[in-house]
C-alpha cells in the first residue's frame, strides 16, 4: 500500500474518533434518549361513550375499581337514542348525553415520577392525582366527540394505569351549552302523553377509571386511546320517577318537560339528579388500547 493511501485511511480514522468523543458515544446522541435530551411524547386520544350493551358483567360499581377482563366490543358512531328505565320501570329514551369535565388526569402507572414525565411535554402539568390536562372538555356520548377535540395530545412516553375525570359545579363550559357536569335529555311518556325529560346534575369530584389490563405503555410511534364507556342499564337506578310525579314531589315545567336538577324535588324525590350522577359515574369502564 503506498503512502498516501495510508494517510488518507489514518486522516479518516481521527476524524471518526473527534466525531465520537465530542458527541458522546452512540447513546447519548441528539434525539436519543440518554440524559438531558428529551424522550418526547405519544399521541392520546380521549373519549367518553354511552354503552348500551346489556352485558354489565364486567361493568365497574364505582369509578376506582377494576372492571372486568377482556377488551369491550366495538361502538358504531354515532349512537342511537337508547331506552332506559327508573325503578318504577318508567321507560325514558335518550336523544342526549353529555358530559363536560373540567380537567382529565392521565394516571401513571407506580414507579413512574409524574413530575419527570411532565419536564419536557407543553400543555399538561403534575400534581399528586397524576398528569392533567385542563378544560373544560364537553363530551357528547351518542356522538363519541367533544368540544375541543381530544385527538392529537402529546403525552410524556411512560406507563399509565388510569385516567381521571375532573368535575367541577355547574359553570359555564367554552362551547356555550349550560355546562352542567352531566345532562341527560329525552322523550318519555306519562299517562298517554309524550313530554320531554332533562337531568342535570352538578359534581364536586375526581372520578377515576382503571384499566383492567394493567398499565399500559404509551410509545412516541403510536397512538394511544383512553375510552370511558359509561354503561346506560344503571343511569335510572334507585330513581323512582313515576312514583314522584303520581305522589306530586316532582311536577312538570309549565310546557311539559320534566326538568330534574338541584332545586327539584320533595320528600323522599329530592336529590334525585344526585342518584342520576352517581350511577352514570359509577357505570364507568376504561379501556386503553
Amino acid at each position: 500500500m503506498n503512502i498516501s493511501k495510508l494517510l488518507g485511511i489514518g486522516l479518516f480514522l481521527l476524524v471518526l474518533s473527534y466525531v465520537r468523543c465530542t458527541t458522546g458515544g452512540g447513546d447519548d446522541i441528539a434525539g436519543g434518549t440518554g440524559t438531558g435530551n428529551p424522550t418526547g411524547g405519544g399521541k392520546a386520544v380521549v373519549a367518553l361513550l354511552a354503552d348500551t350493551s346489556a352485558d354489565s358483567a364486567s361493568m365497574s360499581k364505582t369509578p376506582a375499581q377494576d372492571a372486568g377482563p377482556g377488551p369491550m366490543p366495538p361502538v358504531d358512531l354515532p349512537i342511537d337514542p337508547f331506552p332506559v328505565t327508573d325503578d318504577d320501570s318508567l321507560a325514558f329514551t335518550v336523544t342526549s348525553a353529555v358530559v363536560t369535565v373540567q380537567a382529565l388526569y392521565f394516571v401513571p402507572a407506580a414507579g413512574f415520577d409524574c413530575s419527570t414525565l411532565t419536564e419536557d411535554t407543553q400543555g399538561v402539568s403534575c400534581d399528586s392525582n397524576g398528569i392533567r390536562l385542563d378544560g373544560p372538555f364537553e363530551f357528547d356520548l351518542l356522538a363519541g366527540t367533544s368540544e375541543p377535540g381530544i385527538d392529537s395530545l402529546m403525552l410524556p412516553e411512560g406507563e399509565y394505569e388510569g385516567l381521571g375525570l375532573l368535575l367541577r359545579g355547574d359553570s359555564i363550559s367554552t362551547v356555550g351549552n349550560s355546562g352542567w357536569p352531566i345532562q341527560l335529555a329525552g322523550t318519555f311518556t306519562y299517562e298517554d302523553t309524550m313530554h320531554n325529560f332533562t337531568i342535570l346534575a352538578d359534581a364536586d369530584q375526581l372520578a377515576i377509571y382503571r384499566e383492567p389490563g394493567g398499565p399500559f405503555t404509551v410509545k412516541s410511534d403510536t397512538v394511544t386511546h383512553f375510552v370511558v364507556r359509561l354503561h346506560t342499564p344503571h343511569w335510572l337506578e334507585s330513581l323512582a320517577i313515576q312514583s314522584c310525579l303520581a305522589d306530586q314531589n316532582i311536577a312538570f315545567d309549565t310546557d311539559g318537560t320534566l326538568t330534574i336538577g338541584p332545586n327539584t324535588g320533595a320528600g323522599p324525590c329530592v336529590g334525585l339528579h344526585a342518584q342520576a350522577r352517581a350511577n352514570v359515574l359509577n357505570s364507568g369502564r376504561l379501556e386503553i388500547f
